[in-house]
């Protein structure tokens, strides 16, 4: 992934002013947003290393935390995605780590959770629900509110 950091994403915004959503991101992103988040992602604790306050309010954050990874996402593998839910020291995270196939899909990636053929599963796995999410509710979640 270090091309995209070091090279592709700062010398496309460079050049066009933003990151264009058919290289890939899905949709055209701002080129702040992007350089950003590269920023974070060449550094050894990604945000947490850029940005002042962010290590203290995760720790503090007290609410249930969901997180969803999947096989076939580059961007957040999932032993980075339970080092960055490591910070939140004051909730216990639930980690669901799945692959396409047990959502029924060939592929998600990184952008795909929330396209259109995913907004089913995208909806109940924010209330806690994992209808559609290749699972059953889990009881620890606030209850299904239908949204």
């Amino acid at each position: 992934m270090g091309f995209y950091w070091y090279a592709l994403f700062p010398v496309v915004c460079n050049l066009w002013g933003y990151m264009p959503g058919k290289l890939g991101m899905g949709e055209d992103v701002p080129k702040g947003v992007i350089l950003e988040w590269a920023s974070w992602c060449r550094h050894p604790e990604y945000a947490f290393g850029r940005l002042d306050g962010a290590r203290e309010q995760a720790a503090s954050f007290r609410s249930p935390l969901l997180a969803l990874s999947f096989s076939d996402d580059p961007y957040a593998p999932a032993p980075s995605v339970d080092a960055l839910l490591g910070q939140f020291s004051a909730t216990q995270p639930v980690h669901r780590h799945l692959t396409p196939a047990e959502v029924g899909l060939e592929r998600i990636g990184h952008f795909g959770f929330f396209a259109r053929a995913t907004a089913s599963c995208g909806r109940s796995s924010t209330s806690g629900s994992r209808r559609g999410c290749g699972a059953e509710r889990d009881p620890t979640m606030p209850p299904d509110r239908g949204g």
